[in-house]
């Protein structure tokens, strides 16, 4: 009988010894997890939170904690399962309606993610990456407006949220709020001072607001950081173009070739740099180049419309023709293309083509003064002063003075 009491004694101070000692190692194990978790170390967290939750198994803090170290290595199918768990322990929780929306956007089930995160926020408006992952689904979903309100809470309540910062970044250039994109990367450079392709991103924004000193200094100091970031020279050479640095310009497009960046756009823009430098020869190479390197290239109409402008200042008229020709079939709407062959067309003399092509720059809606003046011309030219007095009247009417002259000339 005494054995049997002893025995029961001993059962029980070991449940008690047990039942005391679970506690302190659980929420030990669950601290070392959140110390892993913090500084990205997620397999480690969820190790540690696994054993955690051994001991204390019906803990929804540490199966909460478990999920978002399982959800930050992208291991859905795992999270799926601890989720699974959670909603037994917590199912009308923040976090654990957060979380089942986190891993629907991650799924890219939207449209169901959104209620369950709005629903979340409800309850605990404090929630950064409830709004974060809100923020994507919204953006997903064309809603962009709100996607940018979500990304900026979850940057106010974590100033630290990079993601956040880049997402918000990027919706502000959807919106073309440039000036809130550049606040953004203001944000993550203060974080990543080192960070090259954030200098240049914010390069590019500031390139669209015109700050072209600023856009510059960020360029420059990409290539500083990086010096094989071939886009930034692009970017940089797209800069000094637009300031007329043309030098400038061919130095860093040649850069991004080198790079093989942007082979095509990089040709087309060394042969617009060099003939605003007159560098004919050189203007004609590199256009050439952006014809045939890449067949079907979106530079492909631009260069040969270029091409066929270099012949007409060497006065080669015959030349162009087929340049402009080449152009248009690349592009059947374009009107400079038909304008400039018109051009070229009344200078050898070929009236009837030369009036096509104005009325077709007419038909496509080029109703400039120098179309109806050249259609004037050539109509005059062909005898049919009837018509080509019309046009030179519209040309007159538009303040054209040469077609002015040319009406008391030839018309009555």
């Amino acid at each position: 009988m005494k054995k049997g009491i002893l025995a029961a004694a001993i059962v029980l101070l070991l449940i008690i010894s047990y039942l005391l000692v679970r506690k302190p190692i659980s929420a030990n194990l669950n601290t070392q997890g959140l110390a892993a978790f913090d500084s990205a170390a997620y397999p480690r967290a969820e190790e540690l939170f696994r054993r955690a939750l051994r001991w204390k198994y019906h803990s929804a803090e540490i199966a909460t904690n478990l999920v978002k170290s399982q959800l930050a290595q992208d291991s859905l199918k795992r999270a799926a399962n601890t989720l699974e768990k959670l909603l037994k322990l917590a199912p009308n929780s923040a976090e654990t309606q957060a979380l089942q929306g986190q891993l629907l956007v991650m799924n890219k089930e939207y449209q169901q993610a959104l209620p369950l995160l709005t629903g979340a926020l409800s309850q605990d408006s404090l929630l950064a990456y409830a709004y974060f992952y809100r923020g994507i689904a919204y953006a997903n979903l064309d809603s962009l407006e709100q996607a940018a309100s979500d990304y900026l809470k979850a940057q106010q309540l974590n100033s630290t949220n990079r993601k956040a910062l880049y997402e918000g970044a990027a919706i502000y250039g959807k919106l073309e709020n440039f000036d809130a994109a550049i606040a953004s990367y203001n944000k993550i450079l203060a974080l990543e001072p080192s960070n090259a392709t954030a200098y240049y991103e914010r390069g590019n924004f500031k390139l669209r607001i015109l700050d072209y000193s600023g856009a510059d200094s960020d360029f420059t100091t990409a290539l500083q950081l990086r010096p094989n970031l071939y886009e930034a020279h692009y970017a940089l050479g797209k800069s000094y173009a637009f300031q007329e640095k043309y030098p400038d310009a061919i130095q860093h497009f040649e850069a991004s070739l080198s790079g093989k960046y942007k082979i095509p756009e990089s040709h087309y823009n060394i042969g617009l740099a060099s003939l605003k430098l007159n560098q004919l020869k050189q203007a004609n190479q590199h256009l050439k180049l952006c014809t045939s390197i890449i067949p079907n290239n979106l530079y492909l109409g631009k260069a040969y419309f270029m091409l066929g402008v270099v012949e007409m200042m060497q006065n080669n008229n015959p030349s162009s023709i087929p340049y402009f020709t080449q152009a248009i079939s690349c592009d059947s709407l374009y009107t400079e293309a038909y304008f400039n062959r018109g051009i070229a067309n009344g200078m050898l003399e070929h009236y009837a083509d030369a009036i096509a092509d104005m009325n077709r720059c007419l038909a496509l809606g080029k109703k400039t003064s120098e179309v109806y003046f050249a259609l004037g011309v050539y109509k005059i030219s062909q005898t049919h002063y009837t018509e080509g007095c019309e046009a030179l009247s519209i040309a007159a009417q538009m303040g054209d003075q040469k077609a002015l002259a040319m009406q008391k000339q030839y018309c009555r």
